[in-house]
């Protein structure tokens, strides 16, 4: 979460997802964390806890593991999105809209804010 919202790209499936990818070679989580979210939004973070895992199939046949962890960024932070995503947006997690979101996300965001 950013100025205590959470940060949702939106992917070519036009699904909206957290900001993550896939580890590099030897690269712990909240490395992998940090550096995606540099990637993707072009902020600078602070990895703060961890909330779950949980396993999506976003297509057929392809299924990759999930990790959540809440963040911190700068309140300043000026968020842009990568090439591999369409838009990026905040919104306030208590009151998320009507978005084409996995559930796993929303119930990450959803156990986030009951840990918080």
């Amino acid at each position: 979460m950013i100025d205590e919202q959470v940060v949702l790209l939106a992917n070519e499936r036009a699904e909206w997802e957290l900001p993550g990818g896939r580890p590099d070679p030897k690269e712990t989580h909240p490395d992998t964390l940090r550096r995606e979210s540099s990637e993707e939004l072009g902020v600078h973070v602070v990895v703060d806890r961890f909330v779950d895992t949980w396993t999506y199939e976003p297509v057929p046949g392809r299924r990759v593991t999930i990790h959540t962890n809440v963040v911190a960024a700068p309140q300043s932070a000026s968020l842009r999105h990568s090439d591999e995503h369409v838009a990026v947006a905040r919104f306030d997690p208590k009151a998320l809209p009507d978005l084409e979101l996995p559930d796993g996300y929303r119930n990450s965001i959803r156990r986030a804010l009951r840990s918080g």
